[in-house]
């Protein structure tokens, strides 16, 4: 294959509960946007080929976002159960019935409004360019977000047990793993309480 004609499709897991938050957090105010929308934004001024939004707890708002931002959604009706998994097997099921399946999916969490497109284009280069089937930015040694996974994983993904995590292919695949080194700890920041928004919630609404 031509590695510049393969497809990435961009999956944002905007499933979450987020039970340690106390109150649906994507919805949150992030500069001129929520949480979402900023993540949204973010993703749709990547190259990626497409995107898909899955959604679970709070879906009638989480799907007007989408909406809003011209993107389409799939529900996880499993979304209580293991979120994260369960919306990533609900998105490659999906995505793998069409007639075109893509080479590889972008797995972007709907709270991380603060990764820029700068950081998701690097990840998505790197898949294009490289012969391997896991991709993640690195800083000091620790692996963050967004990841890739190519299609090449897709079965093994879907096989993982309810307990897993997506994170169990890289450590059964750790030679289709390549790092996209990146300066900054940005990939490594995640809003799961109050204080951890308070603390990095912007004092503009320019994220790119």
């Amino acid at each position: 294959m031509n590695h510049s004609s393969k497809k990435v499709t961009a999956v944002i897991l905007a499933a979450g509960q987020a039970v340690r938050m106390g109150q649906p957090k994507q919805l949150l105010p992030w500069g001129a946007e929520t949480i979402l929308g900023q993540t949204l934004s973010n993703v749709k001024a990547s190259t990626a080929h497409e995107h898909l939004l899955v959604s679970g707890a709070y879906r009638t708002p989480v799907e007007a976002i989408a909406a809003a931002h011209h993107i389409p959604c799939v529900y996880n009706a499993e979304y209580a159960s293991g979120e994260m998994l369960s919306s990533l097997k609900t998105a490659v099921r999906y995505l793998s019935a069409r007639p075109a399946a893509p080479d590889g999916i972008l797995v972007m969490l709907a709270d991380l409004p603060f990764i820029p497109t700068s950081v998701i284009d690097r990840v998505i280069a790197a898949f294009l360019k490289e012969s391997k089937a896991l991709i993640a930015p690195v800083y000091n040694g620790r692996r963050g977000h967004p990841v890739l996974i190519g299609a090449s994983l897709f079965s093994e993904l879907l096989v993982l047990p309810a307990d897993g995590a997506p994170r169990d292919l890289f450590r059964r695949y750790p030679d289709q793993f390549y790092a996209v080194e990146v300066a900054s700890d940005v990939i490594l920041r995640d809003i799961d309480t109050p204080e951890e928004y308070e603390d990095l919630r912007p004092q503009t609404s320019d994220n790119r």
